[in-house]
């Protein structure tokens, strides 16, 4: 199929602007800045920004459902769920669970990839635990959290049948730095979170592959003037990546803004670290194995732990706008290209281009997601 989409706000070359994108089959074959010679079927979306498709990075689950659940109708949940609010690219996250729950999650969402999906592409799977520290367990049900152990490590790895692309390790657990660079020459990403590591620890984590560390400012060690611990280290290391939850709740407003004005645009990235419960009203919800009380939107574990998020991503862009004050064309960056630089896949999506996969959003003023096209087909109209 091919469409021609009009609109006067497109997001090309960093910028908003009037043109055309010429959609055929499941790529963009061109962006240009009028309609002539562009044929297909027209998809008129003037007064709505067109923007490439957010990519989350790290999510648990939305609208009721969760990796954890270890069930392809959980997954298939979340990719519809997902393509409505905007996401076309996400990597279901895993949480701390024992070695055959978590095998069985990594499995599935390997199924899913395997056979297709409807709605929002898997791009990989994110282990977020087992290898933490204890200390800074967060969320993470504190009976699962493992020593590294190398043979441990391949079991899920085999179980994922190569789709894990990121695992949160704590640098400063014995055989981290093996097993950072054992991942790294594997072709996955190693990210620092749910770790007390120093300064010192986190830089050595980073010599040897580890990219980037994970919701920047929780579960890590606040910033000391004598010990600056991974949050230092984050803020001082050019081409070492930043996840961010930005939602107002995880991080405060002049904290992220911080992070904003240390780190180069490349380097940040939003997140939603959303669990079952977005989209979702308020009331009792598990994260794996742990209950938790969505209460005005806010996940908390019974004894009060911030338990994930119930973010939709552009809430996040729409956030780190109006309560952080990154301009509008620097936020779309932190939910798109950079995710998909991160994880390797800007060739492929990320940026409106010619060549480019055909994964295209379109919001309102309100930042509400009014269309959703994901590889040339169109998923969600809202218009």
């Amino acid at each position: 199929m091919s469409y021609t989409i009009k609109s006067d706000q497109i997001y090309f070359n960093h910028k908003l602007q009037p043109g055309v994108l010429a959609v055929d089959g499941a790529s963009i074959k061109n962006v240009i800045s009028d309609d002539a010679s562009v044929s297909g079927e027209l998809i008129d979306l003037t007064g709505y920004r067109v923007l490439p498709g957010l990519i989350d990075t790290h999510m648990h689950g939305g609208n009721g459902f969760d990796t954890m659940d270890c069930k392809e109708e959980s997954i298939d949940g979340m990719c519809d769920y997902l393509a409505s609010v905007g996401v076309t690219t996400f990597y279901p996250t895993t949480v701390t669970s024992s070695l055959e729950r978590t095998k069985n999650a990594v499995k599935t969402v390997a199924d899913c990839k395997d056979r297709g999906v409807k709605g929002a592409k898997i791009g990989g799977i994110f282990l977020e635990g087992p290898y933490i520290n204890k200390k800074m367990k967060g969320a993470h049900p504190e009976e699962f959290i493992v020593d590294i152990n190398l043979e441990h490590l391949k079991e899920v790895l085999e179980a994922a049948r190569g789709n894990v692309r990121t695992i949160a390790i704590a640098p400063e657990k014995q055989g981290a730095i093996e097993a950072i660079e054992y991942l790294t020459k594997q072709g996955v990403t190693v990210a620092i979170g749910h770790s007390d590591a120093t300064y010192e620890e986190t830089q050595a984590a980073i010599k040897a592959g580890a990219r980037a560390c994970i919701h920047i400012y929780n579960a890590m060690r606040p910033l000391h003037h004598r010990e600056p611990g991974i949050l230092g280290a984050a803020l001082t290391t050019d081409g070492f990546a930043a996840e961010m939850i930005c939602d107002g709740i995880h991080v405060n407003p002049r904290s992220m803004e911080i992070v904003t004005r240390c780190k180069h645009p490349e380097d940040v990235i939003l997140i939603t670290d959303c669990m079952c419960a977005g989209g979702m009203p308020d009331g009792k919800y598990y994260l794996g194995e742990l209950i938790t009380i969505v209460n005005n939107g806010v996940a908390r574990t019974e004894e009060g732990a911030l338990a994930g998020s119930t973010l939709k991503l552009i809430n996040g862009v729409k956030n780190a706008v109006q309560l952080v004050g990154v301009p509008f064309e620097t936020a779309i960056l932190y939910a798109t290209e950079n995710p998909a630089r991160q994880l390797g896949i800007l060739s492929k999506t990320g940026s409106l281009e010619k060549g480019k996969a055909a994964d295209i959003i379109a919001i309102d003023d309100n930042y509400n997601v009014v269309f959703t096209m994901i590889d040339g087909k169109v998923i969600h109209d809202k218009r």
